[in-house]
């Protein structure tokens, strides 16, 4: 089967044991995409998933974040970026589907690019990236920055709203650099 087209700024997940999900980036021409290509990983074959008429997908973009919990890429950020923006992958299915997020968390994240983003279990921990100030500040040139934050994710993983709305916690001040590692210096 045909592989996607040349991009960069994309990122692959596998959120379950037999497939990886590619979404969107950015041509070389600058255009961005939203489509989302699936890969078998035992049979080494692309598969044309969505053109982002999905209900719930993201906008086309690029530099985002993205990390596996349980059978759910969650996906975050990105350029063009967007305070908070967030979206969940199901990929348990025969076909993916996509659910956003961004209405159900509590914003409370800068808009960042080209940041970290891992998970632990069900922990979604964001670091780092690039911030453009613009939309709640003064417009100035695009910066390093060094939060961190910490979701629960759990909440996340079922089709019905929370009762409890997840919010990112801001966790920059709670942790201090010893040696190569971090320490937690919280009560």
């Amino acid at each position: 089967s045909p592989a996607p087209p040349a991009r960069f700024g994309a990122s692959f997940v596998s959120a379950v044991n037999t497939s990886a999900f590619l979404f969107g980036g950015e041509e070389t021409s600058g255009g961005k995409l939203s489509d989302l290509w699936s890969f078998a990983l035992v049979a080494g074959e692309w598969q044309w998933a969505d053109q982002g008429a999905l209900p719930g997908a993201p906008p086309a973009k690029s530099r985002y974040g993205v990390a596996p919990v349980r059978q759910y890429g969650f996906y975050l950020g990105g350029d063009p970026a967007a305070n908070g923006e967030m979206h969940r992958l199901d990929a348990s299915g025969a076909a993916a589907s996509w659910l956003s997020l961004t209405s159900i968390v509590r914003v409370g994240l800068p808009a960042v690019v080209d940041f970290g983003l891992v998970a632990a279990d069900s922990i979604l921990v964001l670091f780092g990236g690039t911030h453009t100030p613009g939309i709640l500040e003064a417009p100035g040139p695009p910066r390093a920055v060094n939060h961190m934050y910490v979701l629960d994710a759990r909440l996340l993983l079922v089709e019905v709203a929370p009762l409890r709305v997840p919010q990112w916690d801001d966790t920059t001040q709670s942790t201090v650099a010893v040696g190569s590692g971090l320490a937690d210096n919280r009560p």
